[in-house]
């Protein structure tokens, strides 16, 4: 027994000896200049790489390594740097991060920028984008004059909703079944067709360096009981009868804004309350009213929607 039970320790040793463990990668994260405590939604990354460590092989650090500014040494150590728009207050950069940040990206970084899309009637306040995931497809005005001074020949483009990143683990959308049927088939075929999102890439080398989305930070916080976070309702358009001509003859008092489609053209957006949209005239002249929807089941199929999401943002900077 005592000679199996050597033999057995042996064998554990020689597997363990065999297999070393895969280094662990670190994800960076853009902290604000005044501390953690000041960030949009803390917490909500470790929760997305602990979801990544479970689900997925990927051997990502389930902390991340925090940064004051892109002029950080550490950054050439990091396959993905994390940040959220409001997070930064100014969005130009210093002689030092100019050039750390272009090396980096050049080198092969991938710079991940949480709500850096919003749609006109957002951009009053850089508080408002982080809970519209409503965008349009152009990026926020002062990210494309930063990069345009770091990369003059290259600019922000749609990714197309085939892209890879979309499918990088995850494809398609959560099991839309549990979905409302109010909300359910706006979700599938206008909202996130296929599992893809508003996104919008700056390419070097055939290779997306930077890519910005609306927020999606907001659907990942877990609580240590395994609850989420944040309660999320859905936002979807809806027809309703007349409102076309009603909206062309009716004298109107609200603000209205341009809003630039995945296809180019405009969308008119009226809100009747700042940073809230209450229809939307399309290019067709069809015009369609905004409806929220709030459920449990809506907060969770969006949470889940987003950590999907998020997953495949990480797998795909590892795997790019």
């Amino acid at each position: 027994m005592r000679r199996l039970t050597l033999l057995l320790l042996a064998l554990l040793i020689a597997a363990a000896t065999a297999a070393p463990r895969p280094r662990l990668l670190r994800v960076g994260r853009l902290a604000p200049a005044q501390g953690r405590r000041f960030a949009s939604y803390p917490g909500a990354l470790e929760s997305l790489l602990e979801h990544v460590r479970q689900r997925t092989a990927a051997p990502v650090a389930p902390e991340p390594l925090d940064i004051t500014d892109f002029a950080d040494p550490r950054l050439l150590q990091l396959p993905l740097v994390y940040a959220n728009f409001a997070d930064r207050e100014d969005w130009s950069l210093s002689p030092a991060e100019a050039t750390a940040l272009k090396g980096y990206l050049q080198r092969g970084g991938l710079l991940f920028i949480d709500a850096g899309i919003t749609a006109a009637f957002l951009r009053t306040n850089r508080f408002y984008g982080q809970h519209h995931s409503f965008a349009e497809w152009d990026v926020h005005p002062e990210l494309a004059e930063t990069f345009l001074k770091l990369f003059p020949n290259a600019s922000f483009k749609p990714l197309r909703r085939s892209d890879p990143l979309f499918a990088a683990f995850y494809a398609g959308l959560p099991d839309p079944r549990t979905l409302p049927e109010t909300v359910r088939d706006y979700t599938q075929r206008e909202k996130w067709p296929g599992g893809s999102y508003a996104a919008l890439a700056l390419t070097l080398n055939g290779r997306p360096a930077v890519i910005a989305m609306p927020i999606i930070a907001m659907g990942w916080g877990v609580s240590p009981t395994g609850h989420w976070l944040t309660n999320i309702s859905m936002r979807i358009l809806e027809n309703a009868d007349g409102l076309s001509d009603f909206i062309g003859n009716a004298s109107y008092s609200g603000e209205r804004f341009e809003v630039k489609r995945e296809d180019g053209a405009h969308d008119t957006v009226f809100c009747e309350t700042e940073a809230k949209p209450s229809w939307n005239r399309e290019p067709s002249g069809r015009t369609r009213v905004f409806r929220y929807y709030s459920a449990p089941e809506i907060n969770d199929y969006v949470h889940q929607f987003y950590t999907r999401l998020g997953t495949n943002v990480i797998i795909y900077a590892l795997t790019h």
